[in-house]
């Protein structure tokens, strides 16, 4: 899934800082990270023109939610689906 004309400057913040940190070892690699903050809630601030995506885990599947503040339009919200059959049209109503 794909987020289809959305703004490729939104900023990316980590909600719900969690009292827990994971470390990342891969191969040999100088790239290695520790103590990366762990969050309960990622948001993706002005996706589109006032609204925000944001997600979160439940019970241990990926989901998120689309903030729309007053005034904004939704049909701004345009999803690209990978692997959709070419040439059949694939709609999400999102409000």
């Amino acid at each position: 899934m794909k987020l289809a004309g959305a703004n490729p400057a939104a900023r990316v913040e980590g909600l719900d800082l969690l009292g827990s940190q994971t470390n990342y070892f891969l191969g040999d690699s100088p790239g290695w990270r520790q103590g990366v903050r762990n969050y309960g809630r990622v948001r993706i601030a002005e996706a589109y023109p006032g609204i925000d995506l944001v997600f979160y885990g439940t019970e241990g599947s990926l989901e998120f939610d689309f903030d729309v503040a007053p005034g904004a339009d939704p049909r701004a919200i345009r999803l690209e689906i990978a692997g959709a059959a070419e040439g059949r049209e694939w709609k999400m109503d999102l409000w």
